[in-house]
C-alpha cells in the first residue's frame, strides 16, 4: 500500500448529535493505523461549515459518512447540505461515499437527498450494528477503502518520462484513474491523446504546463482533478472527451479557460480566470470588441486572439505575468493598450504594433 503521505486522503464526517460521538475518532485512528490518510470535522469552526466541507471534499478520493437515523432527517440543515455537496461530487467526479450506519436504518424509506445519496450507494454501506465487534466494522470499513485507493495507484512503468525536465512524455497504461506524478512540471503535448481506458485523471499543483492535445481523444474521460498550478497550457487539451467544462460560464476547467463564448462583442472571462490556452479565441474573427479580464488573471497562451481584427483596446490587469508570443498579432482596430501594473518581460512579442504606439 501507499504511503500515507502519497495518498488521496479519506475524507470523515459525523454528526455532532449523533449519540456516540467517540466512533468517529475511534474509526479515524484505527484507518490512520493502517497508513491510511484520514481527515475528520471534529475542529470544524462555528460559521464555517460549508467552506470547510467543501474544500476538505474536493481534496479527497473517498468519503466516510458516520451516521444514524437522526442524523440523515431531512430536517438536519448541515447534513443535507453536506450530502448535497457529497452528491454532487461523486455523480461529477465519481468520488466514493461509504457510510457507516450506526443503526438499522433502512435506505430506501429516508427522503430527499440523503436517500437520494444512500439510496446510490446502499451496496458500499456499513452497518455498524450488524456486526459482532466494532473492530470488524472499522475492518469492513477499511476492506472497502483499499480496494477503492488502489484504483488510484498506477504502474510506474506505464510512464514515459525525461526526468531532467521533469517532464511526462507518454502514459501508456490502461488504468481508468490515473495520478500524475508529484515531480511532474510538464505533460507534453499528446502525453495521453487517444487512451480509450482513461476515465480520470489528477493532475497536482506542481504542473506549470500542460501541452496540445495532452487529453485529445480519450473519450471516456469524464473527470479532472487538480490543474490549480497551471501557467501555460496548449490547444485542443481535452477536445472529443466527456469533460463538462466550468457550466456557469461555459468554457473553463479549475482556472483555466479553453474556450469560450461571446455576446454582444464583450467576452467575460470566468472571474476565476487565471491562465487562457493557447488559442482559445482564434476562431473568433470579427466577434471580439473587448474583452473583461479580470484581478487575478496571470497568464495569456500564444496566439490566443490572433486575428481578432475588431478589438479596439485592452485593458491588463496588475497580476498579468507573462503574454504569449503573437497573441494579439492581426488585431489591426487596437487602438488603446494599457497595464494596471508593470509590462511583463516580452510582452511586445504578443503584439505587431510597438507598445509605445499606444500610449
Amino acid at each position: 500500500m501507499e504511503q500515507a503521505g502519497e495518498m488521496k486522503y479519506v475524507f470523515i464526517s459525523h454528526k455532532n448529535e449523533e449519540p456516540d460521538l467517540g466512533i468517529t475518532h475511534r474509526l479515524n485512528a484505527h484507518l490512520a493505523k493502517k497508513g491510511m490518510c484520514v481527515w475528520y470535522d471534529k475542529n470544524l469552526r462555528a460559521g464555517f461549515f460549508h467552506d470547510h466541507i467543501i474544500d476538505k471534499l474536493r481534496g479527497a478520493s473517498c468519503y466516510i459518512l458516520v451516521a444514524s437515523e437522526k442524523s440523515l432527517a431531512p430536517d438536519s440543515d448541515e447534513v443535507a447540505l453536506e450530502l448535497e455537496h457529497m452528491w454532487k461530487e461523486w455523480k461529477n467526479n465519481r468520488k466514493i461515499l461509504i457510510p457507516l450506519v450506526i443503526d438499522d436504518t433502512y435506505f430506501g424509506e429516508l427522503k430527499g437527498t440523503a436517500g437520494m445519496l444512500l439510496g446510490a450507494n446502499r451496496h458500499q454501506a456499513v452497518i455498524y450494528s450488524r456486526f459482532e465487534t466494532e473492530e470488524q466494522a472499522f475492518d469492513r470499513v477499511a476492506d472497502y477503502l483499499s480496494d477503492i485507493l488502489e484504483k488510484y495507484k498506477n504502474n510506474q512503468d506505464d510512464f514515459e518520462y525525461n526526468t531532467d525536465a521533469k517532464e511526462l512524455l507518454k502514459y501508456k497504461g490502461s488504468d481508468s484513474i490515473v495520478t500524475v506524478p508529484s515531480f511532474i512540471k510538464k505533460i507534453a503535448d499528446g502525453a495521453f491523446s487517444c487512451n480509450m481506458s482513461l476515465e480520470k485523471v489528477i493532475i497536482p499543483d506542481n504542473v506549470k504546463k500542460i501541452g496540445s492535445m495532452a487529453f485529445f481523444g480519450c473519450e471516456n474521460l469524464i473527470a479532472v482533478e487538480g490543474m490549480d498550478g497551471v501557467e501555460e497550457c496548449g490547444d485542443s487539451v481535452f477536445e472529443k472527451t466527456k469533460v463538462v467544462l466550468n457550466e456557469e460560464n461555459g468554457y473553463s476547467i479549475g482556472g483555466v479557460v479553453l474556450r469560450g463564448t461571446v455576446k454582444d462583442g464583450v467576452l467575460a472571462l470566468p472571474n476565476n480566470a487565471r491562465t487562457i490556452a493557447d488559442n482559445a479565441f482564434f476562431y473568433c474573427g470579427d466577434e471580439i470588441t473587448a474583452i473583461e479580464m479580470p484581478a487575478g488573471l496571470e497568464n495569456i497562451g500564444r496566439c490566443t486572439f490572433k486575428d481578432c481584427f475588431n478589438l479596439k483596446e485592452l485593458h491588463f490587469p496588475a497580476s498579468i505575468k507573462k503574454i504569449g508570443a503573437k497573441a494579439f498579432y492581426g488585431c489591426t482596430d487596437l487602438v488603446d493598450v494599457t497595464f494596471e501594473g508593470d509590462v511583463p518581460d516580452g510582452a511586445q512579442a504578443a503584439f505587431e504594433q510597438k507598445l509605445e504606439e499606444f500610449k
